[in-house]
This record gives structure tokens, C-alpha cells and sequence, in this order.
């Protein structure tokens, strides 16, 4: 997991939902559409945008089969034998990559984000259980068209409950009242809710703000696209009951019972006519003031042109907006899947660079993610072929790089071994500068096992003895 791709998903999520956000209201007000229906569809496909746009950069470009470079590990930088001066030109590089610089900030939004989607969820869930414990508890007063209605005790106001079995919830208190034009109002309000499927975009809302509720964006939105909706529902009650002033009347009787109950709050499955959230002292005005009149028709001009706004708003910040990177950029990407190119091309081409002293194209396969301890039948590790061929330019600049000087080959068994096979002393002394082991013993392809002491005396190089056993070596 790419932990700076993190900062990077929340702010280009922020500037991008509110851009589409403004965008979105923009439209509304210059087109001037009045109408709450269309003016809350509009905004909740502001608010899916909002939420999904942003999603986008992370898919992976559908070319891009280039490695990213892989970082050199701090670890080994300007590590070279003790005493000697690292040839010019071959210092490790050293730092990071730049977009790693986020990282440990992107573990704790990454933390934050986790723990803030968990408690989410925890409050959806219990919010669904409680819904499905009202309705256990409701006693059924009949149907109204395909709406089963419940009576449920102690609820705090009429509320319109169930996407796929849809019930309309009903104090038990309000059972007496069934033949007022109250009863009739709240019932219409309710039955609207249910006939727009407000409660599937609803819980959708929930969902969404689920995963992203460190959005302020998406918050605004959705309490905006909740009065509109509310909104729309009183234009059809009113259509029903024709009487704005005692709907709006009925509206505050509701609000003073839920009031009375303590409790008005909206959950993800049901909605209510005096709910919190409900922007109820706006509605009340609207409904009271003396230019009040139901928008019947849906102005489809308008509508159109304001959802072209909303979709071009969408392209140009997902077009702005640059890509994200979400696995380790360490790893290659090829088609969206994270897989090393072949090491043991790269090393080869690693140990033809080693062998000739072609330092800069050695450490561009290292950067390209070339393994520098690969072993090749025949080739030993690239330091064990720089050995061989008596480079010790190379052979310096790889042990900088971190190349392990102990590395086990078949054939050439180690780089000490190989160095003191042929009888090169001032690599002899490198390698030991570089902290190899002077007494480490390896097998052969025979099976039996040589060491550095053993070979110094098959070829009879007191020299080199003299030397292992200063470095520690058992005589």
C-alpha cells in the first residue's frame, strides 16, 4: 500500500467535490429552477459525483508499463571500504523518492480515515436494527395502496420506513386522530417519500457519507438535498390537501410532538416530516408566505442544461486532477498489476555493466529495480564478476551500493574465494575492508568446501595468508 497516495485522495477529493458542488448550485441559480423535485435530483447527482469523481485517479493509465523507480535504501548510502576514498563519481544516491515524502502522514489519515468509516458503519447498522425493532413493535392499522401502515409506541413523529417492504410509521398516539385532516397530511408527506423512492437515495447518502464523513462538501450537499426533498413532498401533500396554512400548521403540530418525545432524529432507512434535518422553520416560511405555489411541471430545458454543468464539471476535475498511485511505487505496474520485471535479466545486464566498468548504466538498472545480489549460473553475483575480472572500480562501487560481499555462488563460491583464487590482492583487501567474512567456508559443485585460508595455500600467496590472518582469520 502506497501511504502517500492518501493526502493526495483527500485533497484532490475535497477541491474536487467542491468544485462540482459550486458548479452545481451555480446552475441551479442562474437556470432558476424552482421546482424542489428537480432541484433534489439534481443535487443528489451532484452529491454521487462529488463522491465518485474523485475515485478516478486511481485507476491506473491503461499505457503505463514504465517502472516506476525504486528507491536506493539510506541504509547503504556512501558506504564504501574503510580507509578508502569512494571513486569519483560513484557515491551512493541517497534520499527518497519525492512521493514518499507524505508517507507517515498518509499511515495516520490512512488510521483516522479506518476508524472514523468503522464508527460509521457501527451507527448505520445500529440505525437499520433500530428501524426493525419499530417495526416489530408497530401494530398494523391496514394499508394504503401498496403501503402498510404501523402504529408504533412511543415514536417521535409520522416516518416513511423500508425500501423493499415499505411501511409508513405512525405514533400510537396519533391512532385516534385517523379521520383528521392531520392524519391525512402526515399520511400524504409519507406516501410522497415512498412514490419519489426518497428512502433508496437516502440510505445511499448514508452509505457514501459512511466512507467519506471527513467531506464537508458532501455534507452541505446532502442537508440541502434534504430540505429540497422535504420540500417536494410538502408541494405533493399540499396538492392533496389544499390548504398551504394548515399544512404548515399540521407541520408545526408534528415538530411539538417529537419535541414532546425527546427524540426527532433521522436514520438512514426512514424518513420524517419534522425530523432533524428536516430544515423545518424554512419550509414553514415557504409554505406561509403569500407567493407560494406548487411547480408542477419539470422544466426540461433547464434540467438538461444544468446536468450538462454538473457532467462537465465532472470531466474537467477528473481530467485536472492527476493520477494516484495506490500500490507501492517500489513495485512495477503493467497493466494495473504489480509484478518485478525478470531479476535475472536484470542482473545479467547488471554483471555485463559490472564486468566493464559501465558505472552509469549499472546504476540505472538498479534504479530500474535490477536485483545487485542476483545470482547467474556461471556469472556469480555482479560482484563476484567484477572480481573475476579483476575490476575493483566496480567491485567499490558495487559493496557502496550494498551489494553482500558474503553472497554464495555456485562455481565461484564467493567473491573473498574468488579473489584469492586468482591471486589479487589489492581485492583481497578491498573485500575485507568491506567486512567479508575471512574465514567463511563454501561448497563447491563436487561437494567438498573451500575457504579463503586454504585456497592462499594451495596457491602457496604467503602474502595473501599474512593478510586473511591479520583480518582475523584461523591460521
Amino acid at each position: 500500500m502506497n501511504y502517500a497516495a492518501i493526502p493526495a485522495l483527500v485533497f484532490g477529493a475535497l477541491w474536487q467535490s467542491a468544485a462540482i458542488a459550486i458548479v452545481a448550485v451555480l446552475m441551479l441559480r442562474g437556470l432558476r429552477i424552482q421546482n424542489p423535485s428537480t432541484r433534489s435530483t439534481l443535487l443528489f447527482l451532484a452529491f454521487l459525483a462529488a463522491a465518485i469523481v474523485p475515485l478516478w485517479a486511481l485507476i491506473p493509465l491503461a499505457d503505463a508499463t514504465e517502472p516506476v523507480a525504486a528507491p536506493f535504501d539510506a541504509g547503504f548510502a556512501g558506504r564504501v571500504p574503510s580507509g578508502e576514498a569512494p571513486e569519483r563519481g560513484t557515491a551512493a544516491p541517497t534520499g527518497l523518492p519525492q512521493s514518499f515524502s507524505f508517507s507517515g502522514a498518509g499511515r495516520l489519515l490512512a488510521m483516522i480515515w479506518t476508524v472514523g468509516t468503522l464508527l460509521g458503519a457501527t451507527r448505520l447498522i445500529g440505525d437499520w436494527m433500530a428501524i426493525r425493532r419499530l417495526r416489530r413493535a408497530g401494530r398494523s392499522l391496514g394499508r394504503s395502496g401498496d403501503l402498510e401502515v404501523l402504529a408504533v409506541p412511543s415514536l417521535p413523529g409520522p416516518m416513511a420506513a423500508g425500501i423493499l417492504r415499505k411501511v409508513i410509521l405512525l405514533p400510537e398516539a396519533w391512532v385516534h386522530e385517523e379521520g383528521s385532516a392531520e392524519f391525512g397530511w402526515a399520511m400524504a408527506h409519507e406516501r410522497a417519500h415512498h412514490l419519489r423512492r426518497d428512502l433508496l437515495a437516502h440510505a445511499v447518502e448514508a452509505v457514501l457519507l459512511c466512507a467519506f464523513w471527513w467531506n464537508p462538501v458532501l455534507h452541505r450537499l446532502r442537508k440541502e438535498i434534504e430540505a429540497q426533498r422535504e420540500m417536494a413532498c410538502d408541494d405533493q401533500a399540499v396538492l392533496e390537501c389544499r390548504d398551504p396554512q394548515g399544512y404548515a400548521s399540521a407541520l408545526i403540530t408534528c415538530a411539538e410532538f417529537a419535541l414532546a418525545a425527546r427524540s426527532a432524529r433521522t436514520r438512514p432507512m426512514a424518513l420524517g416530516a419534522a425530523s432533524a434535518g428536516s430544515q423545518l422553520a424554512r419550509r414553514v416560511e415557504r409554505l406561509l408566505d403569500g407567493g407560494y405555489r406548487i411547480h408542477r411541471g419539470r422544466a426540461r430545458g433547464p434540467a438538461a442544461a444544468a446536468l450538462s454543468g454538473i457532467a462537465a464539471a465532472c470531466l474537467v476535475s477528473a481530467a485536472a486532477a492527476p493520477p494516484i498511485e495506490v500500490l507501492d511505487p517500489t513495485r512495477e505496474t503493467v497493466d494495473g498489476v504489480a509484478e518485478q520485471r525478470n531479476r535475472a535479466s536484470s542482473g545479467r545486464d547488471l554483471v555485463r555493466a559490472a564486468v566493464v566498468g559501465d558505472l552509469a548504466e549499472a546504476r540505472r538498472l538498479l534504479s530500474r529495480g535490477a536485483d545487485i545480489d542476483a545470482v547467474l549460473e556461471l556469472d556469480g553475483t555482479p560482484l563476484i564478476a567484477a572480481v573475476n575480472q579483476g575490476n575493483r572500480v566496480s567491485a567499490r562501487w558495487l559493496i557502496s551500493q550494498g551489494a553482500d560481499v558474503d553472497a554464495y555462488a555456485l562455481y565461484d563460491e564467493t567473491a573473498l574465494i574468488s579473489a584469492v583464487r586468482r591471486g589479487d590482492l589489492p581485492m583481497v583487501r578491498l573485500l575485507l575492508d568491506a567486512g567479508a567474512d575471512p574465514d567463511l567456508a563454501a561448497a563447491t559443485q563436487h561437494g567438498y568446501y573451500r575457504t579463503p585460508m586454504g585456497e592462499a595455500g594451495r596457491l602457496r600467496r604467503d602474502d595473501i595468508a599474512d593478510l586473511l590472518i591479520r583480518y582475523g582469520a584461523r591460521p
